[in-house]
């Protein structure tokens, strides 16, 4: 969605709209961060080369629209990119050796327990 909206953006004639463009990219950049942030830091990248050729053709009109999509992108994935550096989420740590190591175990057979019963729970409760 970003790389369409910064595509088609520099032909747009008004500056407001080549700035929706970049803002709605920016937004979808973001977006993609949140859901998948090896692939958001790739395209990250192309972006960031692509910036380059333009900078380099002199072509303005893409260098401001892209600009515009990185630093939006950027502002709004802050939040985001900033949770990352908390602490991680308490829950069960699995440490072999432990005696914690026991009750992960245990857990899982549970885990995996409830799961099979669910998948059989029509053919358990049928009647004879």
């Amino acid at each position: 969605m970003a790389f369409l909206l910064l595509w088609a953006a520099p032909r747009q004639a008004p500056a407001s709209a080549r700035m929706k463009h970049a803002l709605l990219a920016g937004a979808a950049l973001a977006s993609a961060a949140g859901g998948a942030i090896y692939v958001a830091f790739v395209f990250g990248i192309f972006l960031i080369g692509w910036t380059a050729v333009a900078l380099a053709k002199r072509w303005r009109r893409e260098t401001a629209v892209l600009t515009g999509a990185g630093l939006a992108g950027m502002a709004l994935s802050l939040p985001f990119a900033l949770s990352l550096r908390g602490p991680a989420l308490e829950g069960l740590r699995c440490s072999f050796g432990s005696a914690r190591s026991t009750l992960c175990k245990r857990s899982l057979r549970a885990r995996q327990s409830a799961r099979a019963g669910s998948c059989l729970w029509p053919t358990r409760w049928r009647s004879p």
